[in-house]
């Protein structure tokens, strides 16, 4: 590579190093110089690539493994190739290292440019002389990086120049993806190498420790103590570690607000307290299936982390109201609570939510076996307003009833999400108030609320049109004119219909004839429904071409090889007649099946099964049509539904 002799302009040339970097079929670098600035990604895809080269060049330096050879502007001219022998590394154009210059301490004042010549050797010319202006603003720069999804894709912005570096390698290791433990290990010993030109471990805000939880011991845990500038930790699951660990990774976090300690048996009162004192500016703590957690750390947690917004307790059965109420008088900004389990709290924990916090968004209840309606006796919802309430769970709360539901779904207009399975107490009556949440209610679990009818179902359908999962499992009373009614919801993708044993083949024709849910539909339960054919079901598979997911287990009509064939394995604690029994089709079987239906096309119904099948839409049209007409409670006549017409045959199959 020639270098210019003289400006242009008749002034002294700028100085210019050269430093030529090999790379070898280990897919390692070799340079001329010891000293590494930063090493980037190899040439894998995979995040978890980015800190591999650095291992490789620090065995490189030790064992004196590779070739190396300097390039100063004297010699400049030389060709190259002729001086390699035939220990040199073989080139390959991928991964870079970026080098300090031997000749300067002063990397500042330099600026460099980066060449690939023919051979594959790379060179990166550093510029003693020429001043480095930035042209964009730090900001703009990392916005800018933000786009770029690909890890390989930044490792090649950051080579452009000195700000994109800084700028780049910031967001580079921000938020590191471990998704293997030898990455996680990799990445420990690039942060632990000496005399690092970049400060990594202060790079590290976020850290995802989850998908290698099995795997994460105290002395992993030791290493990362070092990033300091922790914003969030998700820790969930790591039944390896200890409290010595966990607190040592703590100790020096005190910008700390976002903490996963689900599921590890270490998580104790004493812990709990040590997080209350050195992150008190914690606003997101899991704690979920930690058991052994008690009232008073909970108490030391509210008091020391006052800007507190979400906790998870599920799983916690030794706390008591007196956690909770610690929380709703010490944290005014709480809006995520989840008590599942906490089977010792009464309504008086319940109460103090909903009086203290008026600005909460998703609280779960489920399986608090001692809450009544009392807990919500004193919201009135004409003064009482949860405009911010989003999600409310009241699974396996047995004793809700009706009442509860006239009270707390008024008051809360905007309500997304709406769990009431196995409260079996609730009725039209009470559950037909549902519907006034309208278009803001996309989720809604019924499952085991025996009493409710065709009638709640098909107000729902005209009112909340913007459902996409229902769940309807064991309602006994539903029949095909819920199915029917249903049909035309246009934004629905799943509905639960397990032992429903009254639906039948002219609910599952009732959802065909719509050409609404055939479009949307993405998975459907049906066991035990014992009246459903293969003949209807080949055409609801047929025809719903985003079906992902199909259950059909104790259905009489696909107990059969030619059918289980494509079936998953059942799970393994079945018994032999679970398994015997057992029929779902998710992913690939879907698709199978549907090649299958369709390649075996069953026997398609004789005229008079044709005429049934008619006789019974105007029956399901006419039964929709009287109750939107004439609605259960005192309120008018509901606007005039167009009810689509029934198809011609081509439609069905």
């Amino acid at each position: 590579m020639d270098t210019p002799s003289s400006h242009p302009t008749g002034e002294s040339s700028p100085t210019l190093s050269t430093v030529t970097l090999y790379k070898d079929s280990n897919d390692s670098l070799s340079t001329a110089s010891s000293d590494t600035l930063w090493t980037s990604a190899s040439a894998s895809s995979s995040s978890s690539s980015l800190f591999s080269n650095t291992q490789a060049h620090s065995n490189s330096n030790n064992s004196n493994k590779y070739n190396k050879e300097a390039h100063d502007d004297d010699n400049d001219s030389r060709d190259t190739d002729s001086d390699l022998d035939s220990t040199t590394p073989t080139l390959l154009p991928t991964s870079l290292f970026l080098v300090k210059n031997n000749n300067t301490n002063d990397y500042s004042k330099g600026d460099y440019s980066i060449a690939m010549d023919n051979d594959n050797c790379t060179s990166i010319i550093i510029n003693h002389s020429a001043p480095y202006t930035p042209s964009l603003p730090s900001e703009l720069i990392l916005f800018m990086f933000k786009f770029l999804a690909a890890a390989q894709d930044l490792r090649s912005a950051i080579l452009v120049c000195k700000l994109w570096c800084s700028c780049g390698m910031d967001l580079l290791w921000s938020k590191p993806t471990l998704l293997a433990l030898p990455v996680a290990e990799r990445m420990v010993q690039t942060m632990s190498l000496p005399n690092t030109i970049f400060p990594y471990a202060n790079y590290i805000r976020r850290l995802n420790l989850s998908f290698i939880a099995p795997d994460v011991t105290d002395p992993i845990l030791f290493q990362f103590a070092s990033c300091v500038r922790l914003e969030r930790l998700l820790l969930a699951g790591s039944n390896k570690a200890t409290i010595a660990g966990l607190q040592r990774v703590l100790s020096g976090c005190p910008g700390l607000y976002s903490l996963d300690l689900s599921d590890i048996p270490a998580v104790t009162d004493a812990l709990i307290e040590y997080v209350a004192e050195k992150c008190p500016r914690l606003h997101t703590l899991y704690v979920g299936s930690c058991s052994s957690l008690t009232d008073g750390s909970i108490v030391k947690l509210a008091t020391n982390c006052p800007q507190l917004k979400r906790i998870k307790l599920s799983q916690c059965t030794l706390l008591t109201d007196r956690a909770v109420l610690a929380l709703t008088e010490h944290c005014p900004h709480l809006i995520e609570i989840d008590l599942t389990n906490c089977s010792l709290m009464t309504d008086t924990a319940i109460q103090s939510v909903f009086e203290s916090l008026s600005q909460i968004r998703d609280i779960n209840m489920t399986l608090l076996t001692h809450l009544t309606n009392a807990a919500f006796s004193s919201i009135d919802p004409k003064t009482h307003r949860f405009e911010q309430l989003r999600v409310l769970n009241f699974t396996s709360c047995a004793n809700i009833t009706d009442e509860t539901l006239l009270k707390i779904i008024p008051a809360a207009p905007r309500l997304r999400s709406l769990a009431l399975t196995k409260c079996d107490k609730i009725t039209d009556t009470g559950a037909s108030v549902i519907k006034t949440l309208g278009k803001h209610l996309h989720y809604l679990h019924l499952g085991h609320c025996a009493k409710i009818t065709d009638r709640l179902i098909v107000g729902l359908s005209q009112h909340c049109t913007r459902i996409r999962y229902l769940d309807l499992a064991c309602c006994t009373k539903i029949t095909d004119t819920s199915i029917f009614a249903l049909a035309q919801l246009p934004k629905l993708r799943r509905i639960g219909l397990v032992k429903c044993s009254n639906i039948t083949d002219y609910g599952i024709y009732a959802i065909l004839v719509s050409q609404i849910l055939p479009q949307t539909l993405e998975r459907v339960h049906l066991s035990y429904c014992v009246n459903l054919s293969d003949t209807a079901i080949a055409s609801l598979v047929t025809q719903c071409r985003k079906l992902t997911h199909l259950s059909l287990t104790g259905v009489p009509a696909f107990i059969w090889p030619r059918y289980q064939m494509f079936c998953r394995a059942p799970p393994p604690e079945f018994t032999a007649h679970q398994r015997e029994v057992f029929c779902v089709f998710s992913g690939k079987g879907v698709r199978d099946l549907r090649k299958y239906m369709h390649e075996n096309v069953t026997i398609a119904p004789a005229p008079a099964n044709l005429a049934n099948i008619r006789a019974s839409y105007r029956m399901m049209s006419s039964a929709v049509s009287s109750m939107l007409a004439a609605p259960e409670g005192v309120e008018g006549p509901d606007a005039a539904v167009s009810l689509p017409p029934f198809p011609e045959e081509a439609a069905l199959w």
